[in-house]
This record gives C-alpha cells, sequence and structure tokens, in this order.
C-alpha cells in the first residue's frame, strides 16, 4: 500500500519546499503550496485528496486553523498537523478546526517525520489534538 499524500501548506516557500523535500526524502508523497487557497482549490478541482495536511498556522489569507476547517468540510477524516512558532495550540471550538498535533517551529527532520509517523499512525479521529510531547523539544 502506498503512503498517504501529504500537502504542505507554508507562505514562506522555502518552508514549503523544505519541508515536501524532507518527506518525499523519507518515502511520503507530498506537495507543497504556498497560499492556502492553493490547496483549497486543488482539493476541489478534483485533484487528487491527501490523506494529511501539514500546514502553517499563521499566513496572510487566513490561519492554518482556518484552513484546515474548510478542507474538512470536504474531507471530514482529514488528518492535520500545524507548524507554528507563535501559537500554542489552544484547542478551537469548532472539532472540524482541532488539528491532530502541534509542530513547533523551529524543528528538526526528525522531529517532523517523527510526528508525522504518529499522526498517520493514530487511529483517534481527526480534531482531537495530541498535546505536544515536552521530550520533543526543538534542537535548533
Amino acid at each position: 500500500m502506498s503512503s498517504p499524500l501529504i500537502y504542505v501548506v507554508d507562505d514562506d516557500p522555502s518552508t514549503a519546499r523544505m519541508v515536501a523535500v524532507g518527506l518525499k526524502k523519507a518515502g511520503y508523497r507530498a506537495e507543497f503550496f504556498v497560499a492556502p487557497t492553493q490547496a483549497l482549490e486543488r482539493i476541489t478541482d478534483g485533484g487528487p485528496r491527501p490523506g494529511l495536511l501539514v500546514t502553517d498556522y499563521e499566513m496572510p489569507e487566513m490561519t492554518g486553523v482556518e484552513l484546515i476547517q474548510h478542507c474538512r468540510a470536504g474531507l471530514p477524516g482529514l488528518k492535520t498537523i500545524v507548524m507554528s512558532g507563535a501559537w500554542t495550540g489552544e484547542s478551537p471550538r469548532e472539532p472540524l478546526a482541532r488539528p491532530n498535533a502541534l509542530l513547533h517551529k523551529p524543528f528538526s527532520h526528525r522531529q517532523l517525520l517523527d510526528v508525522v509517523t504518529r499522526v498517520l499512525a493514530d487511529a483517534a479521529p481527526s480534531g482531537s489534538m495530541q498535546p505536544p510531547d515536552p521530550t520533543n523539544s526543538p534542537s535548533v
């Protein structure tokens, strides 16, 4: 069975590219977008459906949490990870907007892969955010 497609969304092109390339090198299928609307358009225009969305929190067009909510309106089982250097992970009231995990920036390649592996393996329903692992603090 092939790995699920992962959409990476970050308004910083170098971060979006770096995360997607790192995931590809680890054997995952990944596409990156530098605007949340690009990812939404790809989903709604009949493009390949992602099994995981990895998104930045703070972006000009909408927050990562808002993007999650929009994506889950059409893909209710979509698993999600929010990357952020500022967001503390307070859980949104709307269950469709809750990410499965929070990845604090900056993070290492190993931390990215650990969180992706855990979220993809987790049978918990989408929208039930796992608390960050305090032993998994950034090494950079």
